[in-house]
Parts: structure tokens; sequence; C-alpha cells
């Protein structure tokens, strides 16, 4: 099997957690200023949503613990 970057888990390969800890990992060899502001703006947008049900549902798909 090939080694996974970002040391994310064989199971998050095929989602957006996946592709996001992939992004966060490349910031933060650029900058960690860059990296920080990404996980901001994630946590922004996941603070956006209104309904408890919503959140749970992308919790669910994105394995994103919010």
């Amino acid at each position: 099997m090939k080694s996974l970057p970002a040391n994310i888990s064989s199971d998050s390969r095929h989602n957006i957690n996946g592709g996001i800890s992939v992004i966060r990992h490349i910031l933060g060899c650029i900058s960690n200023a860059r990296k920080e502001d990404l996980e901001n703006d994630i946590k922004g947008l996941i603070d956006s949503i209104q309904t408890k049900e919503a959140k749970n549902v992308i919790s669910q798909c994105s394995k994103i613990v919010l």
C-alpha cells in the first residue's frame, strides 16, 4: 500500500476530510499562518450552519469533528 501524505488514515482517502488534511499539510509546509487561516475559515463555515441536523450530516459525511 502506498504511503499517504499528511498522516491521514486510509478510510479518509475518499472523503472531504482526507482532501482537507492534505491541503492543511501542504499549507503547513509553506506557512503555519496560512494553515491556521484555513482551519479558522473551516471552523467559521461550520459555526455558520444553523441547524443541528445539518451539522450532524456534515460531521458524518466528512469525518470532521464538529
